[in-house]
Formats: C-alpha cells, structure tokens, sequence
C-alpha cells in the first residue's frame, strides 16, 4: 500500500509540472519549427493547397483534422489565391472581397488535444502591436508590429504562434475591434502538433512498480 502511495504522489507531482507550465509565444516560424522539434513534437500542416480555388468552408465544418467555426452575417470560409503567400498560391479568408476584416471577424480552429499551434497571417497593411492575437484558454499571444516580411505583391507577411506544455483543444484568432478596418488578411497556412503518447509516464510507473513490488497479504 505504501508503494501504491507513492506511485499516486509522484504521478501528482508529474502532473502538477505539466499543468502549472505557461505559454512560449513565437512570432518567427523558424524558431517556432525548432523549438517543436527539440521537444518532439510533431507538426500537421494545412497549406489549403488541396482545395480549388473558391471552395468554401462552412461554420463548424472539420477538414484534415481542424474543425472551423466562423460566424459573420452570412459570410463564409473560402480558400482564395487572390494574395501572395509564403509557399503556394491558396490561402483562408473569406466570401466578403477574398479576406478577413481586422476589426470584428472572429475565427475558432479546433484540433482535438495539441500542444502547439501557429500559422501565417498575409496583410495588407501594418498592423498596431496586438491589433490582432490569439486566444487559448485564459492566455493571449499577440501579433507584434514590426515582425513582418514584405511579400512580391506589397503584403505583409507575420507568423504568431505558441507553444504550451499543457493540452488545448482550440484557439481564437480575433482582433482588437477598434471599429474601423484598417487592414484585410488571409491564413496563409495553419500549423499544429497533436498531443504525444505518454510513453515516458508509463515507462516511468512500470519502473517504479519493478522496483516497489506490492507485497501480497
């Protein structure tokens, strides 16, 4: 019995490590890709290159494991390839001129459980600092301003992304709603990494078990 508590303790403190743990934001694709691959962590990628162009998404639609959630006065997903992106022709925006408006659209992404999540946002116009972020759970990972590329047709490109040792299952893309559109974007692609087995855990309590062995009575 006084091994079985030890076992349940450890297994706490384990769990208490991983839930206590926050949120690494990234807003270069490089350095989000590496910091993935140092913790094991493999990437899903959704390019939107396997739909035609003009395909539309409705709301609460699940594709290549993401499912969507959008509502907007009967506006609609679509893919588009009417902006320059950073690998490919397509894209995300929408039915209303090709794009998402920066000032009240609101896009849910569901993964299922993840530990990461980023993607490629294609603007038309420099963005404030956090006019546009993410939301997961309680903690936000804002745009920051000046961290864009300039694509061959004048867009902007930016990546914002986070990192989290603890699972989640979706995010919100919104914006600050300042009440005036200041610029248009597109997702140029969506990057997640599904959750790991836990096979060091259960290698970890197979060991502890081989070493305590439960005495019989």
């Amino acid at each position: 019995m006084l091994a079985i508590k030890k076992i349940i303790l450890l297994l706490c403190l384990i769990t208490s490590s991983v839930t206590n743990a926050g949120i690494i934001s990234f807003h270069d694709s490089t350095a989000f890709y590496s910091h993935m691959n140092s913790n094991g962590l493999l990437s899903n990628i959704e390019s939107f290159e396997g739909f035609a162009p003009g395909t539309s998404i409705s709301s609460g639609s699940s594709l290549n494991g993401i499912t969507y959630g959008f509502s907007s006065q009967g506006i609609q997903l679509m893919v588009t390839d009417h902006f320059f992106t950073t690998d490919g022709n397509n894209a995300l925006g929408t039915t209303s001129g090709s794009a998402f408006l920066d000032y009240y659209d609101s896009l849910e992404l569901s993964f299922g459980l993840t530990q990461a999540v980023g993607m490629h946002l294609i603007l038309t116009d420099v963005a404030l600092d956090a006019e546009l972020f993410l939301t997961i759970g309680n903690d936000i990972v804002p745009l920051v301003s000046n961290a864009y590329e300039v694509l061959a047709d004048g867009g902007l490109s930016y990546f914002i992304g986070a990192v989290s040792t603890m699972h989640f299952s979706s995010i919100k893309l919104m914006s600050s709603n300042d009440g005036s559109a200041n610029f248009e974007y597109t997702i140029d692609e969506i990057s997640w990494a599904k959750v790991p087995e836990p096979t060091s855990i259960l290698l970890l309590v197979i060991g502890i078990f081989l070493l305590f062995p439960v005495k019989k009575h």
